[in-house]
């Protein structure tokens, strides 16, 4: 006797994202056989009537595994929209013939656990419920979806491998997640929300595209994840403590928008490619303490509400742009042998130091400063710096970016006089002949001599 029930999902996707249930191609007749005399096989009469029957959980996951390996080679094996309770899978290879095990929309009430070395076919459980999910150690040879799924405990997945595309978007993780070691493809946590206490990437690999845009963490750990392509963490929000220190970025790095509300490490990470931090926030303070840029590193309109500390070097002269961010307490050291250049354009600084390593040269070789304002930097600490670059702090000696403008020029050093007056006059002096320097070449562009003849007049 065959059940033959038409199980048909619609997507109820709403604006926020969030998915009801799986949406199925087409209706789809579940093929297990009925359970005795029952109407239902073992998966879809739920916990309640298995209780009644005397099915057991050991009888319902012995059923599963019959079921997958009974499969025709190339055939799907689905039990979507099932019922599960404590599910301990012991077996070596799971899935050799079947193309897909669909367990979509399915709830699992107890651990699903997968003591498999392989798991070979496609591995489908969208929109399911889950306590613990535990699949250590196992190979995923097939893709693997767990899109809009609930975890309610633990996952544990360190040392997994998954060698075809994971997806976790729109997952949400109520405790800890365990990805330790595990080694991805192509993945997407995108819109994940991770409320346990940790999720934990300590030595992940991800081989190919990493979606981490506009998921919500708690506590996240990427200490020694190594990203062998792009990596996409716009949008994202870091709650608790964030690490990612000695983690390797490969590819392309955007961490745009993103909100780092707590204490931030990014100590010994090397970026290969590009790296965008724009427009994010940093509530707490953030390090990047011997770290490597390769590329150039954009900071634009970054507010550093606490405390940025920076030691970096790089070996193709990567210029650090600052455009527009806004900074009090910031400390920053460069290696004279393979450094960076500072671009502070258009930034609010406050308390910043500026160091290079071994002391050797004048640090401001390494910094420009263009319509930069100053609240808070102490100019006097940088006195003898300053003459020795005749006072211009708007060009380094490192990487020209090309011609400044002379209204340009002229703020920069109107804003460069007002932060030093008071606490350094003659230093603000130097500034304000170079302003008006510069006031006078643009009155000269202009065409308006008469003003260029009045600017020499004494006030």
């Amino acid at each position: 006797m065959t059940d033959v029930r038409k199980c048909v999902f619609g997507s109820g996707e709403d604006d926020g994202g969030s998915v009801s249930g799986t949406e199925l191609d087409s209706d789809w007749e579940c093929r297990i056989p009925a359970y005795s005399d029952d109407d239902l096989c073992v998966f879809h009469m739920g916990v309640e009537d298995r209780g009644l029957a005397g099915v057991s959980d050991n009888e319902v996951r012995d059923t599963f595994v019959r079921a997958v390996e009974g499969t025709e080679k190339g055939e799907p094996c689905r039990f979507v929209g099932g019922s599960f309770g404590e599910t301990v899978v012991e077996k070596e290879v799971l899935g050799e013939n079947a193309e897909v095990i669909d367990l979509r929309n399915s709830e699992f009430n107890g651990r699903f656990e997968l003591n498999c070395d392989v798991v070979e076919a496609d591995l489908l459980l969208d929109d399911s419920e889950l306590e613990i999910f535990s699949a250590p150690n196992v190979v995923f040879k097939g893709d693997v979806s767990f899109q809009g799924c609930h975890f309610e405990g633990d996952v544990v997945l360190d040392s997994a491998k998954f060698e075809g595309d994971v997806s976790f978007e729109k997952a949400k993780f109520e405790l800890q997640a365990e990805f330790s070691e595990t080694v991805f493809g192509n993945v997407s946590f995108r819109l994940s929300k991770h409320r346990g206490a940790k999720t934990n990437f300590k030595k992940a690999g991800f081989k190919g595209k990493a979606r981490m845009s506009r998921i919500s963490f708690n506590k996240s750990d990427f200490t020694g994840a190594e990203f062998g392509s792009s990596a996409d963490f716009s949008g994202t929000t870091f709650g608790d403590e964030t690490k990612f220190q000695y983690t390797t970025f490969h590819g392309g790095v955007d961490f745009g928008s993103s909100d780092f509300n707590a204490n931030s490490a990014f100590r010994g990470a090397g970026f290969a490619r590009k790296v965008s931090f724009d427009d994010a926030s940093f509530q707490g303070w953030v390090s990047f303490l011997d770290v490597e840029f390769n590329d150039d590193v954009s900071f634009e309109s970054v507010w550093f509400r606490s405390e940025i500390r920076m030691v970096a070097e790089s070996t193709k002269d990567a210029v650090v742009k600052f455009k527009g961010a806004r900074m009090g307490k910031a400390s920053f050291e460069i290696d004279p042998r393979k450094p960076v250049v500072l671009d502070f354009t258009r930034a609010r600084v406050g308390n910043l130091s500026i160091s290079v390593d071994g002391e050797s040269d004048n640090p401001l070789n390494y910094v420009r400063f263009v319509e930069t304002e100053f609240d808070g930097f102490d100019f006097s600490d940088y006195a003898d710096d300053l003459s020795e670059k005749s006072y211009v702090i708007h060009e380094d000696a490192v990487k020209s970016e090309g011609k400044v403008k002379l209204p340009s020029l002229e703020k920069t050093y109107r804003l460069a006089y007002e932060g030093a007056k008071g606490d350094a006059d003659s230093i603000a002096s130097k500034f304000a002949k170079k302003e008006g320097k510069y006031r006078r070449k643009k009155y000269r562009e202009n065409g308006k001599i008469l003003r260029y003849l009045l600017d020499f007049l004494p006030v």
